[in-house]
């Protein structure tokens, strides 16, 4: 169960009212500690998948976002970054660069109109990147990867895991490191 100092992370408390009232249109009761961490990013993945659907009129069954953030997570894993080339992210999400999207039609600015990802310059080199609005979220999606993909190849695969978001040297550790290692250790 998600244990009551997790309500003094704004984000968190954020995502958790998200999940419980998302309209906003009645009070609602709820019970602190009914849900773990987990089970409040689920939700909220899945309600932000149904009003994806519903925006891009798709079936709410579709996977659209959680398929998407993994993707994405699995970029910023493999590349050891916190944000990923928009234009890269139009690629792996929708199949198409950016200047050809349909802003309509894109599974990408649908995740991006919920408030999953933010957008933003980047200062180096001047390229539009994008990445989780929610550190935590984020590591959540990269822990899942990590724990999905060590089933498939079990020791090799964890100790360099472990090494990456554990380690000193920050030339192996990953950045997403801290919130990644935050949620696989739950």
């Amino acid at each position: 169960m998600a244990p009551l100092s997790y309500f003094k992370i704004p984000i968190y408390l954020k995502i958790f009212c998200e999940t419980k009232n998302r309209e906003r249109k009645v009070e609602k009761q709820v019970y602190v500690g009914e849900q773990t961490l987990f089970e409040v990013f689920d939700e909220y993945l899945k309600q932000c998948n149904e009003a994806v659907c519903k925006l891009l009129d798709l079936d709410s069954g579709e996977c659209i976002v959680q398929s998407a953030l993994i993707k994405m997570a699995i970029y910023l894993w493999k590349h050891r970054s916190r944000h990923i080339p928009r234009n890269e992210l139009a690629r792996i999400i929708d199949g198409e660069s950016l200047d050809k999207l349909k802003k309509s039609s894109s599974k990408m600015f649908a995740i991006e109109s919920e408030g999953l990802l933010l957008v933003f310059r980047d200062m180096i080199d001047g390229t539009e990147v994008m990445r989780f609005t929610y550190d935590l979220l984020g590591g959540y999606l990269i822990a899942q990867y990590l724990v999905q993909h060590a089933s498939n190849r079990r020791q090799g695969f964890l100790r360099r895991a472990i090494s990456k978001l554990f380690g000193k040297d920050p030339r192996v550790s990953s950045p997403s490191g801290n919130a990644g290692g935050r949620t696989l250790a739950l």
